[in-house]
């Protein structure tokens, strides 16, 4: 069965895992969901992390020992870190201020913390109710853009005025945006430059099945020249070269550990997070640099540690046939999972319920 399961990973992107960069302090109840970007040859790096039962960001740069602890009054998730004008900003997720509202998008200088809150520009007021996230920032003749969603593509951009106003670029400024909660595609990492007009980055797709929800790892390279999603990889394996065993902390009972194990060289986690009776196989990208020239991506596993991986992208071929753009971007992703999902051994794995086994 694992034999069959390797097999329907993407066998043209390659993945070399580096080190655990799980985030400590002596309060945290957990920290997940690490982003980094090199920039000066200075490593930023900004995780969320829990303590005393809320959720904030800690931000760290390799060229300073201390960190900051910040956003904890508007529960600050999910940060993804870019460079634009020279400048490192973080993007995350936070909850609308004096509301019962679903969260919505932020930014702030990395190094001057005011954040702003985002909103896309002339939508009708009910849009706002929705629950923001995954914003995919990428960077532009020297301006800021989003993808907001893959499919359909819709494309955003900011000039960082104080009202976090972004105009929809692309299709066009009447475009009437989509419920995504149903999408099996979404943002992950920020973009980076790749070949030309190309700009290439991670998304992550979400299944909810009967006994399983799966969250897996996909690389997109965008034109940005004309704004087309011009390939989208199957499922990302990620590749370990020894053994290793992990304890990490859960984040939904905070009581619970994980035991995280390495036993063949791919990983796939199935276990079940504690006080739900879902099984889980979560590995979503957080960010995507060049440091060094080379190209590293830091991933959540199980939404309780976060890896980072040298990426190797040099077999890409688009003009090969089996890489042509398929013609629906959420059929073709929801199929990939699929064939992966229903060769998961349920009953077995539904036994371990503190456990992420890997194989």
């Amino acid at each position: 069965m694992y034999g069959e399961v390797v097999r329907k990973f993407d066998g043209d992107i390659h993945t070399r895992y580096v080190e655990n960069i799980t985030g400590e302090h002596p309060k945290k109840m957990f920290s997940m969901f690490k982003s980094e970007v090199y920039h000066n040859n200075i490593l930023y790096s900004c995780e969320r992390i829990c303590i005393n039962k809320i959720n904030g960001l800690i931000c760290k740069r390799s060229d300073r020992q201390e960190p900051t602890l910040v956003g904890f009054n508007i529960k600050a998730e999910d940060p993804r870190l870019i460079v634009c004008k020279n400048e490192v900003y973080i993007i995350f997720n936070r909850s609308r201020s004096g509301t019962t509202l679903p969260r919505c998008m932020a930014i702030s200088q990395f190094d001057n913390w005011k954040p702003i809150t985002l909103e896309v520009a002339g939508v009708e007021d009910d849009v706002r109710t929705r629950n923001e996230k995954n914003w995919t920032p990428f960077v532009k003749d020297d301006e800021l853009h989003f993808v907001y969603n893959f499919e359909p593509l819709v494309i955003l951009t900011y000039d960082f005025n104080e009202e976090g106003q972004c105009p929809i670029i692309y299709p066009s400024s009447d475009t009437i945006l989509e419920e995504t909660e149903g999408t099996y595609i979404r943002g992950g990492s920020n973009l980076i430059p790749y070949k030309g007009t190309y700009q290439v980055g991670a998304c992550h797709s979400r299944l909810k099945g009967k006994h399983i929800t799966a969250y897996y790892t996909h690389i997109v390279i965008l034109d940005t020249s004309c704004f087309d999603v011009v390939y989208l990889s199957k499922p990302v394996a990620f590749r370990h070269e020894k053994q290793d065993t992990i304890m990490a902390r859960g984040p939904y009972h905070y009581n619970e550990w994980y035991r995280i194990k390495f036993v063949r060289e791919i990983m796939f986690p199935l276990g079940r997070l504690p006080m739900t009776d879902e099984i889980h196989a979560i590995m979503s990208p957080c960010s995507m640099y060049v440091m060094n020239d080379k190209i590293y991506m830091t991933v959540n596993v199980q939404d309780s540690l976060t890896f980072r991986y040298e990426i190797y992208l040099e077999e890409i071929d688009l003009s090969d046939p089996k890489n042509k753009k398929p013609e629906s971007l959420n059929l073709f992703t929801r199929q990939a999972v699929d064939e992966m999902v229903a060769l998961v051994p349920v009953k077995s794995v539904r036994k371990q319920t503190k456990a992420c086994c890997f194989v």
